[in-house]
């Protein structure tokens, strides 16, 4: 999913004040303090990567057949290391709607999971994932992520 309709979706969801919740896939840039500027941005990944680590999570990873897109997992329990943190979700500069609107950008949060120590010969674990509500602490967060189902080939953030 590329930055312009990410944006467009959490848009939306704050003008209908309803939570939305999206796994992230591309590294996009965050932060910037003008459409136009490319020194002051760093991409997402980056500042998840630099933000503490909150806590971990078990969960129960179920097991996947191979696909053309996936490799065959075995079931096991995994151990995330979690990080969230604040950031701004800046609009593309080439959007349309600059020529009639300004577009403000929208404050949003990350939660970054991952399996720091994965078996052997299994791929970790890893899941970016951008919202609009907020985890005031790790606590709260691990309350909410007790919901969190992993089934198939899809994710389903059930309780968030």
């Amino acid at each position: 999913m590329t930055a312009r309709p990410t944006y467009g979706l959490f848009e939306l969801s704050h003008r209908l004040q309803s939570p939305l919740l999206v796994r992230a896939k591309v590294d996009r840039p965050i932060n910037k303090k003008s459409r136009y500027a490319e020194k002051d941005a760093v991409k997402l990944w980056n500042f998840m990567n630099d933000s503490p680590v909150s806590g971990t999570l078990t969960m129960e990873i179920p097991k996947r057949k191979a696909t053309a897109h996936a490799k065959e997992r075995n079931a096991r329990t995994a151990i995330l290391t979690v990080k969230f943190g604040a950031f701004l979700l800046n609009p593309s500069r080439n959007d349309i709607k600059h020529r009639t609107t300004d577009l403000p950008d929208i404050p949003l949060n990350a939660v970054y999971a991952y399996e720091a120590d994965p078996p052997e010969n299994e791929e970790p674990v890893e899941w970016m994932l951008l919202t609009d509500l907020t985890f005031p602490t790790f606590k709260k967060l691990a309350r909410r992520c007790g919901g969190i189902v992993c089934g198939g080939e899809s994710k389903c953030f059930s309780k968030f």
